[in-house]
């Protein structure tokens, strides 16, 4: 067989001491155009090893140079020898894997393989590597482009002419105060918001409901809308300051909790973060703190006041009350007024954002899904544990109880486990609700995402 050979393909082919089998016809581009060998290549290059499994015998790999810096690169498995009329032929299995390449690729695919550049190459492996060496600064995106880019509204189930504002109130109130909690302990050096949880705060303030035409006002002459936002909802008397207040910490928290809920996107996309970007968005959190605080304050004295006059929940006359002082980031050192949560999360919607764990599966989110043992007492460990974490050793002795299992089968495990969350809090690919950390035998995954969990597991006999 040969190795790193460079051929040229003259017109009498005198150089050209072997042909490939495929070689015979055209080639079909990923673009859907031809591409002939022996007519259009200058120049090839052929590298032959064992493949990857062994079932695939000897593969080849092949680079072409064409005329204008234009670079095919052929793969062709399971490759033997024979002899055709004095001519060597390279026979393969199957169709090859046609693909046309950068230059930059080329170039890294001879290096790689202990092969001469060309003159062209040199000049083009020189130039990418001066670009790492001395790469552009990277433009700071304006938090404005996380607001007309990543919108986070979530359209609830439940028609925006039964909402149930008791319900409602306790939810703002339970979640702006664990917003501004979080606030209070945050730090441009170590940025605490996790993608998840600045994706939940992010919905907070964007839910909206669908509209049941049947339920419409139709003496209004007008079609009704799809959907109606949180803030448009028919607000209940005395409480149309409350909206007021939401749409100022809105046009506050907006940019910022946006910009890094999209720290949940894949690596590498265009609506990934830069840790710039993500300083800018804690930067500018930091900065409004106070003005936060303020506002949640407000929403959380008015709403509360208002569930006490419209059900048997406790009043709240002095919020900071008996309360410890904690710093806030501003100029001024000032108290941080946190409001009493405990008699108010006692009465949260059950049904909200509840894992309940069950003999066969699990409910989250008002779905139910099925899950085998396995994952579910994964599940279930994970659940229980502080920060919902679990960590691979942990999983290998509680789960397992086998010391020779792979980080590999609990990822896999996992997700499982992820897709079936996805689904029930309607998350799409870019944002993970159970993410890994760390690899190898340092793996653990951990639940980024809000719940109160209802341990019904019964094991099975």
């Amino acid at each position: 067989m040969f190795f790193g050979k460079k051929q040229s393909n003259s017109k009498n082919n005198k150089k050209l001491n072997f042909r490939l089998l495929y070689e015979q016809a055209d080639l079909r581009l990923d673009d859907g155009t031809l591409f002939n060998p022996l007519e259009e290549a200058i120049e090839r290059w052929v590298v032959t090893r064992p493949a990857a499994y062994a079932a695939l015998g000897i593969s080849s790999e092949i680079l072409y140079e064409l005329p204008q810096q234009r670079w095919i690169r052929v793969d062709y498995y399971d490759c033997h020898e024979e002899v055709s009329r004095d001519t060597a032929i390279i026979v393969g299995d199957g169709v090859p894997s046609v693909h046309e390449i950068e230059p930059i690729r080329a170039a890294h695919f001879l290096l790689d393989n202990g092969i001469k550049l060309t003159q062209d190459l040199r000049q083009v492996y020189n130039e990418w590597v001066n670009e790492q060496n001395n790469p552009k600064p990277v433009e700071i995106r304006p938090l404005e482009y996380w607001i007309e880019n990543r919108p986070l509204e979530i359209v609830l189930q439940q028609y925006a002419h039964e909402v149930n504002f008791n319900s409602l109130f306790k939810d703002l109130c339970f979640y702006l105060l664990e917003l501004d909690r979080s606030l209070t302990d945050l730090n441009i050096d170590s940025p605490s918001l996790g993608g998840m949880k600045s994706s939940h705060w992010a919905r907070t303030l964007h839910r909206a409901y669908p509209v049941d035409s049947d339920a419409w006002d139709w003496s209004s002459q007008q079609l009704p809308p799809e959907k109606i936002d949180l803030l448009d909802l028919d607000w209940p008397d005395g409480t149309d300051q409350v909206s007021s207040w939401l749409r100022d910490l809105r046009v506050i928290t907006d940019g910022p909790l946006f910009c890094l809920a999209a720290v949940s996107s894949v690596l590498g996309s265009d609506h990934f973060p830069t840790e710039d970007e993500q300083k800018n968005a804690i930067e500018s959190l930091i900065v409004n703190q106070r003005t936060i605080h303020d506002l949640v304050t407000k929403i959380n004295v008015h709403l509360r006041n208002w569930l006490q006059e419209n059900q048997d929940v406790p009043p709240i006359e002095n919020p900071a009350e008996g309360l410890d002082e904690k710093p806030i980031h501003n100029t001024e050192e000032i108290r941080v007024e946190e409001i009493n949560n405990d008699e108010i999360n006692e009465e949260l919607d059950p049904d909200l954002c509840e894992l309940r764990i069950v003999r066969n599966g699990f409910y989250l989110n008002g779905r139910f899904q099925r899950l085998t043992q396995k994952p579910l007492k994964l599940l279930r460990l994970m659940a229980q544990s502080k920060d919902g974490l679990v960590t691979y050793t942990n999983a290998r002795d509680k789960i397992w109880e086998d010391a020779a299992v792979q980080p590999a089968a609990i990822n896999k495990t996992i997700s499982i486990i992820r897709l079936l969350i996805r689904k029930c809090l309607f998350l799409n690919e870019t944002i993970d609700p159970i993410p890994c950390n760390g690899t190898g035998f340092d793996s653990s995954w951990n639940l980024d995402f809000q719940y109160r969990l209802v341990d019904d597991y019964e094991p099975q006999n």
